[in-house]
């Protein structure tokens, strides 16, 4: 099964490299004042824990939270609003539990499952035309709804790790092609999604 700290490690690790809980707010950002990449956007909740506040200082953001007590809060945060919403313990492929939570932090749960959905049905056999005359098409491999259930959990278990990864990657630099295109003030950010999405690779 997959661990979801090596996951939740990597993944605030693309945010922030060396964790040090530097506070982040880029015009045009979306999610607005970000932290171990959390936006305060997205997760209202942590401001009652100070995680976003800040002062400036010669020009720079500087935390009022120190980032030792800031980590575990981000842990938390990553645990109980993706990993366990996308049931990651039950995925069999590391790599896979740490895309599928990577993509989650950008672009919402529902989005980064339908993505996963879509790379087990690329991934996945047809299923046989049932053995009657009839011109009805085979059943579809996978519903494509966004939600983790048990049906996508087994068959992305059972779908080759590799192919499944490197599909899954594919989806989402088309994703953030399509994000990019169709909101050119996120164009900016292109570039950091596409080296985010094939970091995922190498996981």
């Amino acid at each position: 099964m997959a661990d979801v700290k090596q996951a939740v490690d990597f993944v605030m690790r693309q945010e922030d490299s060396t964790l040090s809980g530097i506070i982040t707010a880029r015009p045009g950002d979306r999610g607005g004042v970000t932290r171990l990449g959390l936006c305060q956007r997205w997760h209202p909740e942590l401001a009652s824990q100070r995680f976003f506040q800040f002062v400036l200082r010669f020009g720079a953001l500087q935390p009022l939270l120190p980032v030792a007590e800031a980590l575990p809060i981000a842990e938390n945060a990553y645990e109980n609003s993706y990993a366990k919403t996308l049931f990651l313990e039950a995925l069999t492929g590391q790599a896979t539990a740490t895309a599928l939570l990577s993509f989650a932090v950008v672009e919402g749960v529902r989005e980064a499952v339908k993505l996963l959905q879509k790379a087990v049905v690329a991934v996945t056999p047809p299923a046989p035309r049932p053995k009657r005359w009839s011109n009805d098409p085979p059943p579809p491999v996978l519903d494509l709804d966004g939600v983790l259930g048990e049906r996508t959990v087994a068959l992305a278990n059972a779908a080759d790790q590799a192919k499944l990864l490197a599909a899954y990657v594919g989806l989402e630099e088309g994703y953030f092609r399509h994000v990019a295109q169709v909101y050119p003030s996120q164009a900016v950010n292109f570039n950091g999604w596409i080296n985010r999405a094939k970091a995922c690779l190498e996981a």
